[in-house]
């Protein structure tokens, strides 16, 4: 995605934040969160709760944050959405 946006011109300069989504939040996060250190270090201790997804968001994040370090990323977890669901609705 990068290098498309690099091809397109002036765009990375353009850009004033970045949203990751990411597929479990666990109990750690109920609701978007801007990423630091400490964020993407919780992000990646729940990550055997969505092996399959998780592991790449954060890979993403990184890159991200490697390549635009001083553009905020947000994390927005589809974990979310869940945490207005009564305890009787778990599964």
């Amino acid at each position: 995605i990068l290098s498309e946006i690099r091809q397109r011109g002036d765009w990375m300069d353009s850009i004033v934040a970045v949203g990751h989504r990411v597929v479990h939040g666990g109990t750690k996060f109920t609701q978007s969160t801007i990423i630091d250190k400490n964020s993407l270090l919780g992000i990646e201790s729940v990550s055997h709760l969505a092996p399959l997804h998780n592991p790449a968001n954060v890979e993403g994040i990184r890159i991200l944050m490697e390549e635009l370090p001083n553009v905020p990323s947000v994390a927005v977890f589809d974990t979310s959405f869940h945490t207005s669901m009564p305890p009787r609705a778990y599964t």
